[in-house]
């Protein structure tokens, strides 16, 4: 579950931000959210974990990696917003 919340996390920085500053090209953005995030993160292990469990567990378990995984990805919008709010700041200032 770990890596799953790792990778949304990821996820959605990276999206963010594209969106935001615009830095990441739209390659490199596919690249890594469907190269290498992909890989790290896999739907099959999320399948088999929830299915060698109690019916019970594994609907605890999936009710949870969705909600973190959710969460995941609003705090890595959050960071995004940060980062690109520091930069924008960092550049007025040097200016």
């Amino acid at each position: 579950m770990l890596v799953n919340i790792l990778g949304s996390l990821a996820l959605g920085f990276i999206i963010y931000e594209n969106l935001l500053s615009g830095r990441i090209s739209e390659a490199s953005r596919t690249l890594m959210a469907t190269g290498f995030i992909a890989s790290f993160t896999t739907y099959s292990t999320f399948v088999i974990d929830a299915l060698t469990t109690t019916p019970t567990v594994a609907i605890g378990y999936i009710i949870g990696s969705y909600a973190l995984g959710f969460g995941a990805v609003l705090l890595g919008r959050e960071a995004a917003r940060w980062i690109t709010a520091e930069t924008a700041h960092s550049t007025e200032v040097s200016e």
